[in-house]
């Protein structure tokens, strides 16, 4: 047994929290025998746990004390106020927590230290936002290989008139575009995109949701054709993310906590040239868990948007959008 037991106490018992709460507690130090000290040391961060590789930040360090300690008993009070996130999240494949340490920095001797762990939570009310985020497309996927351009122009000069019977005017009209479109280097979706709907595009209001609120998603898109659809559709994710790294190879990893589907538009023909405009108010679930992104880490919401064409390759296009308890931002 040392020298020295460090002990962390908070003042309120529960040890819940919100953004932008303080933190008050003490660090109890109990010395057995006369002890110096060189340092002891208080830290407030947050740290990952699951199937992802482990990450760790300390948002708050102080030193509380340096000198000797004669036997008895000694408080150091602490008063911390919290960041506005990452906020404590229990998940499937990644767990966010966050922790009070204390470490004494004892010379020729165990440095004694304590952790404690407690929950944050969201904003009881939305916060300015301090820093900007960047929302991306998380659809970046290229199907596009260069070298089959002239593969796939000279089978379909191969098959014209198999291609005339089944598909007809309009799928040849279709046909022709994307072939171009490959020529060009485009990825498969943009490729769709530009054979079939000119213009089309997903938005989310506001870039940053609070959590229990709706989002506003609009899309827009016009046909470069006449053409049916079978149906419109918005599919609302929350997916956990995590990578696994070890020596030279990695293992990705994801779960699906939350998903939804909604319709923006039933089977209907579309006219070439007519733009079509769709939105609507989507409900985020009660509690949900706000975005979280680290090196190895992620949990991110996502909207995909789906176009059901019929004998066609599905339109998808997906949206990153932020869950959390800021306002007039974006990440």
């Amino acid at each position: 047994m040392g020298k020295v037991d460090v002990e962390i106490v908070f003042e309120d018992g529960e040890r819940v929290f919100h953004g932008g709460d303080v933190v008050r507690g003490e660090v109890v130090v109990r010395a057995r025998a006369q002890t110096r000290c060189k340092s002891l040391r208080l830290s407030l961060g947050w740290k990952t746990r699951g199937r992802g590789t482990a990450e760790v930040a300390v948002a708050y360090e102080r030193m509380l004390f340096s000198g000797e300690w004669s036997p008895g008993e000694y408080r150091y009070a602490f008063a911390v106020q919290v960041t506005h996130g990452p906020y404590s999240y229990p998940g499937h494949y990644l767990q966010v927590s966050w922790f009070a340490g204390a470490t004494a920095d004892i010379p020729l001797a165990r440095d004694p230290s304590c952790e404690e762990v407690f929950e944050l939570k969201p904003s009881k009310v939305p916060v300015p936002m301090e820093h900007e985020m960047v929302l991306a497309d998380t659809n970046n996927t290229a199907l596009m290989v260069p070298g089959w351009t002239a593969a796939i122009v000279g089978s379909v000069v191969c098959v014209g008139s198999v291609v005339s019977l089944l598909l007809g005017a309009t799928g040849i009209m279709a046909l022709v575009a994307l072939i171009s479109a490959f020529a060009a280097g485009l990825g498969f979706k943009e490729v769709f995109a530009r054979g079939v709907f000119a213009d089309a595009r997903v938005d989310i209001e506001p870039a940053v949701a609070w959590p229990d609120a709706p989002i506003d998603v609009r899309m827009s898109f016009t046909p470069k054709m006449n053409l049916d659809v079978n149906a419109v559709t918005l599919k609302l994710m929350c997916r956990e993310v995590v990578i696994s790294r070890g020596g030279r190879s990695s293992t990705r990893y994801e779960h699906v906590p939350y998903e939804a589907s909604f319709e923006l538009m039933g089977a209907k023909e579309l006219k070439k040239g007519e733009p079509v405009h769709l939105e609507r108010m989507v409900d985020l679930p009660v509690g949900a868990p706000t975005s979280f992104r680290g090196l190895n880490n992620t949990l991110e919401w996502i909207v995909e948007a789906r176009v059901d064409v019929p004998n066609w390759p599905d339109w998808v296009d997906k949206v990153e959008f932020v869950v959390g308890d800021q306002k007039e931002s974006s990440w």
